[in-house]
């Protein structure tokens, strides 16, 4: 790993938005992938949660860390392709009920907004219904549902079928993801597609909205 990247990632978990896009600029300019430096600010996001996680260093580092990384991702992403000032679709996101895992949603919000996504950030320990209530609300394009324990993957299931019941199941998109889902759990769930991390999630979503831009 060369020496940028590493500064790449500390920058993000110590916060330092007055040093990120020099650093992100100056990868670019030696020919670094653009994913690979969306992994590294990634990963720096992962550490500063995880030291807030263990009463490390308190909310306000990780709050920075997180508007560092999405001050990166403003540098980044539209070299990968996205569209400036248009909005690629909406996307309501929330954890399942019965799960408290934030980091991963976290991450997975800054990363599709920085793709031109519209994020309606629901929460952890959501309900089904509530996913149902607030896509109807905001007429969502794609519904993300994520679960990080074993105990609450069958939670994904159910959200699928609040989607059934309030008879929006074919007007919405539906996304799935976290540490204790995988490929396998499409069908089950009836989900649509499945990701399980960051940049598998826009690439996901541009598949599911068809790359089609919305004004």
């Amino acid at each position: 790993m060369l020496e940028l990247e590493v500064s790449l990632k500390n920058a993000v978990v110590s916060g330092e938005m007055n040093t990120i896009d020099r650093l992100v600029n100056k990868l670019i300019g030696i020919g670094i992938d653009e994913w690979t430096i969306l992994t590294q600010m990634t990963k720096g996001l992962e550490i500063a949660g995880d030291k807030y996680n263990r009463g490390e260093s308190p909310i306000h580092d990780f709050i920075l860390a997180g508007d560092t990384m999405r001050q990166g991702l403003e540098v980044v992403l539209p070299r990968i392709g996205y569209y400036e000032g248009k909005v690629r679709g909406r996307v309501v996101l929330g954890v399942v009920q019965g799960d408290m895992h934030e980091l991963g949603k976290n991450i997975v919000k800054y990363v599709l907004q920085g793709g031109g996504y519209r994020v309606y950030d629901i929460g952890v320990d959501i309900p089904p219904y509530m996913f149902a209530k607030k896509i109807k609300e905001k007429n969502a394009d794609i519904v993300g549902a994520s679960a990080y324990t074993t105990t609450t993957s069958y939670r994904l299931r159910e959200v699928s079928t609040a989607l059934e019941e309030e008879g929006i199941r074919d007007k919405v998109k539906y996304l799935i993801g976290g540490s204790a889902v995988s490929e396998e759990h499409v069908n089950w769930t009836g989900a649509d597609g499945f990701a399980k991390n960051a940049k598998q999630a826009v690439l996901a979503a541009d598949k599911l909205m068809s790359k089609e831009l919305i004004l």
